[in-house]
Parts: structure tokens; C-alpha cells; sequence
């Protein structure tokens, strides 16, 4: 197994604080680096045009080395940063389709976080764009029990089946609207499919809009004691059943990709062992190679991508 290269500069640093004389307790620095997504969604509709304001909760925690430094659900502010026109290629189909509204992409910043315990802290990101996908915040409402089905078996999953067939050919011809009405956000569904409709409309991100937005400057949290007793297993092989949170540093494509072409990946999260030691530090460096990379095909036959790390 090779030596990870966050684990080896953590080690380097712990060996300089034990030669200074701090032997039970060095400090380690709580740092998000720069190039840490911050993955959010919008909790309001933003408006496609420079300077607007913008809204956002983190929908994933952010670490530096062991610990929480920044809670799923913090909520981030920033604005529309940047406003261009789309291509001559997009702009000719959506004509083709009706839609005759100057269609332009936008970019957002977002500049502060502000925590659960009402903590605002200053931050600087990339200028990023909405993503093609929402985020469903889970209804607060609490759920009744399910009654239980008089009709179990192959009748009552018969019952079922025909009752979703039913459902999905009602919504089919009414063009998603039975969606609309049952789903949650029933206003602004209603308002977003109507607004369709209309050769010309208001450009804007809807709520709920994922977001990746890069950290562009370093976060910094101070310093924080840790106990050498913790890192009795930091850099130690990892147990067959661990599962890790990490995110590719190599571009990979299953059309392009080779057998044997190495990969880079960075922990986004620390890895525990099951007595709560250590074992990888958030920023740690995994290596490995492709495996498998097979390109799409004809009828619908999607690609192959495999890889691991040594």
C-alpha cells in the first residue's frame, strides 16, 4: 500500500511538535483548503440577472482533518456574479420550440455562511453555475403510518400495479400536471409550468437547484488538540467493510478512458475505525488505475467505467 500523502505531511507535523516537547497533545490545524466544493441548494428562486442576491444551505457537511468544521444545513449567501448570453446553437432550437425570451446563463458567488448556532463566517467561492437537478428538502410533516392493505398477495400487488398504471397514463396526457398538483411546491410548480408556456418569460434558478460552488480561498478554524492516543491506527489499513466519502480529482470518461490510466482521488470526509480511531484524515490522497472503460453504443447501450485505488 502506498504511503497517502495526507497521512505523511500529518506525520512530518506531529513528529515537529513531539520534538518541540508537546508529546500528549499536538495542535493540528483545522484548514479547508481551496478547490473544497461546497455542495448547496437554493432555498429561494434566483433571478438571472446581475447582482441578484442568492440563498443556499449546504446539503453535505465539510471537514478539515477530523472534525465538522461547517454543518450540513448552514445556509450561504451570495449573489449573481456574472451574465452572458447562450450559444447561437441553443438560442436557434429554443426558437424552433417558441420560446423567443434572450436566453443567457448565469454564474453565482457565494461570500458567507452562516452556521446553526447563528455563527457568520466570510467566505470566498468560484462563480458557479446551477446544476440540471433539484433538491427535494424532506417535508417536516410527520408521516402517518401506512394503513395495512386488507388485500395482501397477489391481489393486493395487482391492486397496486394497476393504480400506478392508472395514475402514470392520467399524468402522461396532462403533460406532468397531475405532478404538479400532488408534489410539493404546488405554487411555484404551477407558476414555473405556466411560465413555459409563454414565448417570452423570466429567466431564473429555480429552488431547490443544486449547486457546486469551489472554495476559491482557504477556510481557517484555528488550532485544535489532539491526543496521540487517537492516532494509534492514523495511516493503518482500512477494514474490507469501511466505506468512504471522497471526490475524483481525474477527469474520467468511458469513451476516452485506458485500462491501467491512473486516477486521483481526495477523502471529503475522515474514515473511523469501528472503536472511533483515525484511520484517514479528511484530504488525504488516493491513488489508483482504471480497470474497465468501455465507450457507449448504439441503441441505448451506455458506457462501462470501472476503477479502484491501491
Amino acid at each position: 500500500m502506498r504511503i497517502l500523502a495526507g497521512t505523511c505531511i500529518f506525520l512530518l507535523t506531529l513528529q515537529a511538535s513531539q520534538a518541540a516537547g508537546d508529546d500528549e497533545t499536538p495542535n493540528v490545524p483545522l484548514t479547508v483548503l481551496p478547490g473544497t466544493p461546497l455542495r448547496l441548494y437554493l432555498t429561494r428562486r434566483v433571478s438571472k440577472r446581475l447582482g441578484a442576491p442568492v440563498e443556499g444551505k449546504l446539503m453535505e457537511p465539510v471537514f478539515a482533518f477530523d472534525r465538522e468544521v461547517l454543518p450540513a444545513g448552514s445556509a450561504v449567501t451570495g449573489k449573481v456574479s456574472a451574465v452572458q448570453p447562450v450559444g447561437k446553437w441553443q438560442r436557434y432550437r429554443a426558437v424552433v420550440n417558441g420560446d423567443f425570451t434572450p436566453l443567457r446563463n448565469a454564474r453565482m458567488e457565494f461570500d458567507s455562511v452562516t452556521l446553526p448556532d447563528g455563527t457568520k463566517l466570510p467566505l470566498h467561492t468560484v462563480a458557479a453555475v446551477g446544476l440540471n437537478s433539484l433538491y427535494v428538502e424532506p417535508s417536516k410533516k410527520k408521516r402517518k403510518a401506512p394503513p395495512q392493505n386488507p388485500n395482501s398477495g397477489v391481489l393486493g400487488t395487482a391492486k397496486k400495479t394497476l393504480k400506478d398504471q392508472i395514475n402514470g397514463a392520467i399524468n402522461a396526457r396532462s403533460g406532468g400536471f397531475v405532478d404538479i398538483v400532488r408534489g410539493p411546491n404546488k405554487k411555484e410548480k404551477l407558476i414555473d409550468f405556466l411560465w413555459a408556456k409563454m414565448p417570452y418569460h423570466p429567466q431564473y434558478f429555480r429552488h431547490g437547484t443544486r449547486v457546486d460552488a469551489p472554495l476559491q480561498d482557504a477556510l481557517h478554524f484555528g488550532m485544535e488538540p489532539l491526543k496521540l492516543a487517537d492516532l494509534a491506527e492514523l495511516g493503518s489499513q482500512p477494514s474490507s467493510d469501511s466505506v468512504v466519502r471522497a471526490r475524483l480529482l481525474t477527469a474520467l470518461d468511458s469513451a476516452s478512458a485506458k485500462q491501467g490510466q491512473p486516477v486521483e482521488a481526495v477523502l471529503a470526509a475522515p474514515l473511523f475505525s469501528a472503536n472511533h480511531k483515525l484511520v484517514l484524515p479528511e484530504g488525504t490522497r488516493l491513488v489508483g488505475a482504471v480497470t474497465l472503460a468501455k465507450g457507449a453504443r448504439s441503441f441505448h447501450r451506455g458506457g462501462q467505467l470501472r476503477f479502484n485505488f491501491q
